[in-house]
């Protein structure tokens, strides 16, 4: 600014420039939501939701095999768990948090041990280890039976769940889930057996919360990955509680795998995700969450049809 009170050409071209950065970034921003989309609109309904007095969470640990196992829970309600997949934390349900509590649930979320707030302990991890982990946080909480809600391993230790604790489980929602390591494509089972690269190892590390110790859970949960669970037809003709498959077209579990776990159990269903990949609950989060809903409201499927979205399709047993 000169003596006269007038801005130079410098302050002008500045002002220009920030006027220019300003607008360049307004258009990322909307470009980033348009390609994201629908995603964005869930994270900030989980952020304005978390801010209201219903997502006010209690939170504890619980300790088991050398871990502590901690655990959220909101709302009141029909008691719900929700199992996060490998590689991951609780925090990946944000579509569906807000919904089920909404829906008059009380809503329990799990770290698996080594991941997020959960201590990994000194023990080889399992889906047997993951699922006395989950019986031992409702004794915590006295809740004799749950509805569980299981995505990738989450859904692995949902159907251990089933066959090794009837009486604790009521019903079962599998997504993306897989009763032997053949039913993954061979694509996949290719890629867990060799290294991430580093963008998706930075990722995974501060996804998991894992820090340090995040090269040992990968080879841990790497390892999981190839040689389990191992179910057999047998065991899941032995789940007898009503069970929802969800799997995508273009999921890391083959749709073929998915139709003989289907069949294999008692009172299964199937759900197809037309377009959909690994991660449906957040790609394709208003058409799981009304494959939820209408699950939960009537788990034994009186009406033996799921109406689902346009781009949804179901396969009955």
């Amino acid at each position: 600014m000169n003596k006269f009170g007038f801005r130079g050409p410098e302050s002008a071209f500045n002002l220009s420039a920030l006027s220019a950065a300003g607008l360049l970034c307004t258009v990322f921003l909307i470009i980033v939501y348009i390609l994201l989309y629908p995603i964005p609109n869930f994270i900030i309904g989980y952020l304005s939701w978390k801010a209201t007095a219903a997502g006010v969470a209690e939170t504890g640990y619980v300790h088991r095999q050398h871990g502590d196992i901690h655990y959220v829970v909101y709302g009141k309600g029909a008691p719900l768990v929700l199992l996060h997949g490998g590689l991951s934390n609780k925090l990946c349900w944000f579509s569906q948090l807000p919904m089920l509590v909404r829906s008059g649930h009380r809503v329990i979320l799990l770290d698996t041990r080594g991941h997020g707030k959960s201590s990994p302990g000194n023990i080889e991890p399992s889906y047997q280890l993951y699922a006395q982990d989950v019986i031992g946080v409702l004794d915590h909480l006295h809740i004799g039976s749950a509805d569980v809600l299981g995505w990738s391993d989450g859904g692995n230790t949902a159907l251990v769940l089933a066959c090794r604790y009837p009486k604790r489980i009521r019903s079962i929602l599998l997504i993306s889930a897989n009763f032997n390591p053949e039913g993954l494509t061979p694509d996949i089972r290719r890629d867990n057996r060799k290294p991430y690269g580093r963008f998706r190892q930075w990722f995974n590390r501060f996804w998991t919360q894992s820090d340090r110790e995040y090269p040992k859970l990968e080879r841990q949960v790497k390892k999981l990955w190839e040689t389990s669970p191992r179910m057999t037809p047998a065991m899941l003709a032995a789940i007898t509680c009503p069970v929802l498959i969800i799997v995508g077209e273009q999921d890391y579990v083959s749709v073929a795998h998915a139709r003989e776990m289907t069949k294999a159990v008692v009172n299964g269903k199937l759900a197809i995700i037309a377009g959909g990949g690994h991660s449906t609950p957040i790609t394709h989060a208003d058409e799981i969450n009304r494959l939820i809903r209408r699950f939960l409201t009537d788990p034994k499927g009186s009406s033996r049809t799921i109406p689902t979205g346009s781009r949804a399709s179901t396969r009955m047993k």
